[in-house]
């Protein structure tokens, strides 16, 4: 009997043993789980009954719905808390500086990124981070030196190449950013954004031929995305295929009518069509669904400059450089409108307005930049 009696003690101790232990609120706070983490990790940190290191992802978490409740204060707060607890809690300073970032606070996000990557020199979410507030910011050089490091540290991280293919493709160096691009599609080979990027660089770089190449495949994965269908007739107005270029420019209209750079590259391409008339209707439509877009009152005033209407494009043109003082585009354009109406002093700052705009090639086309400099020439005997 005693002998019994000892095994069924055994056997049901080894019941108890087998049930889950109860979670506690930390548990709840750490597992991501909750339905109101700001409640359940402040029960967690009120508990002051864990080692620093675990209450330091409390306050962490708590940040993180602190963020999804839009009080980026209090969620600073957090951050700091956190870091006090762990001054070497990376991640902590990582989700600062994201949030930091994503607040357009960038000063603030370098410097939280600079702290983790102090606390751990390779975290390659603080590296690529990183390289986006300086890729934003046009310091290429610098997003190009944070994108290289993260992409030592995690080769397979699409994001490094990416970045690093849209970096150098700021700076006009085309064929290190298809470069990158094909590294980026090994690693990815079935998203499109990949090939619709290199195929624009491809293009960039007058490689027409395989970029519509790169389109076509980008189309062949997702055929409803109108961008694809407009940098493709973009390329083939390159080629001169002005009839296959419109069919392109008409399907991107119709799958998106909503996108005024649809309606604003198709007016370009009228310009160079000598369809002055069209090209106007299509910078009225994209100035009509993208209001606050400065770029549209450029093109719009281009299009009547076109049309001869030179007073009329002023009015469009001095919009566009109030509302974007750095559109070396607008500044180019109006001072074209400025030189027809024989303003040559008016048409001389403008144009040496936007040869100082033009850091890069992306912000003033090579054959607009070389008029700007013959005329800033020109105009200043």
């Amino acid at each position: 009997m005693t002998r019994m009696h000892n095994t069924f003690f055994a056997f049901a101790m080894l019941i108890v043993a087998a049930l889950p232990a109860k979670a506690g609120p930390l548990d709840d706070c750490l597992g991501g789980q909750a339905d109101d983490p700001v409640e359940v990790c402040t029960q967690a940190i009120d508990a002051a009954n864990q080692p620093d290191n675990l209450i330091a992802k409390a306050y962490l978490e708590r940040a993180k719905g602190h963020i999804a409740n839009d009080d980026q204060s209090a969620a600073n707060r957090d951050f700091d808390a956190a870091i006090a607890k762990d001054p070497k809690l990376a991640e902590a300073m990582v989700e600062r500086g994201r949030a930091e970032y994503e607040n357009s606070q960038h000063a603030e996000a370098r410097r939280s990124l600079g702290r983790a990557l102090e606390a751990e020199p390779s975290n390659v979410e603080a590296l690529i981070l990183l390289g986006d507030v300086n890729y934003d910011d046009t310091d290429y050089a610098s997003a190009i030196q944070a994108y290289e490091k993260s992409a030592k540290v995690e080769p397979g991280n699409v994001d490094a190449w990416r970045g690093l293919a849209d970096s150098h493709a700021e700076r006009g160096e085309y064929s290190l950013s298809v470069e990158y691009y094909t590294v980026a599609i090994g690693i990815e080979p079935e998203n499109p954004d990949l090939y619709n990027n290199r195929g624009y660089d491809l293009a960039n770089s007058g490689q027409h031929e395989q970029a519509l190449a790169d389109y076509d495949k980008a189309l062949a994965i997702t055929p409803d995305d109108s961008l694809f269908y407009r940098n493709k007739a973009n390329s083939l107005a390159r080629m001169n295929k002005a009839t296959e270029a419109e069919r392109e420019f008409a399907r991107a209209i119709e799958l998106d009518g909503e996108d005024g750079y649809n309606f604003h590259y198709r007016g370009l391409f009228m310009i160079e069509q000598n369809r002055v008339k069209d090209a106007i209707a299509d910078f009225e439509k994209a100035v009509s669904v993208s209001p606050d877009d400065a770029f549209h009152f450029s093109g719009r005033g281009e299009a009547k400059l076109a049309d001869n209407r030179a007073k009329d494009a002023l009015g469009d043109l001095d919009k566009a450089v109030a509302m974007d003082p750095e559109l070396a585009n607008a500044f180019f354009n109006r001072a074209r409108a400025h030189e027809a109406l024989l303003n040559k002093a008016q048409a001389l700052a403008d144009y040496r307005k936007a040869v100082e705009l033009a850091k890069y090639p992306a912000d003033l086309a090579a054959d607009r930049l070389a008029t700007a400099k013959e005329k800033i020439t020109q105009l200043g005997k």
